[in-house]
């Protein structure tokens, strides 16, 4: 599926892009406050919160009920790893180097 969509050819260059978004892609991408906060920042000041405009309870949800665990075999369905991305290295890919 790779090969299709970015038309490299390289089984090489495949297979590494392959192991970086499998080992960096969060299993569980809950939204972090601090990373929405910078988009609603505005001339006009508002009374409403930055947790109101994601709901992460869906997955909260199905993290609880052990259903990320049991398709992932990871376990990195845990609420607590969603702080420490030094923890986990699985929740912030953004943030490492290509």
């Amino acid at each position: 599926m790779l090969q299709k969509y970015t038309k490299q050819a390289s089984p090489e260059i495949l297979s590494q892009t392959y192991d970086y978004f499998a080992q960096n892609t969060p299993v569980m991408p809950l939204t972090e406050a601090e990373a929405i906060q910078p988009a609603l920042a505005s001339a006009q000041p508002s009374n409403r919160k930055v947790e109101d405009f994601y709901d992460d309870s869906l997955l909260e949800e199905l993290a609880r009920e052990g259903f990320i665990m049991a398709a992932t075999n990871k376990g990195a369905g845990k609420t607590a790893a969603r702080r420490s991305p030094s923890a986990n290295p699985m929740i912030n890919f953004f943030a490492a180097p290509i």
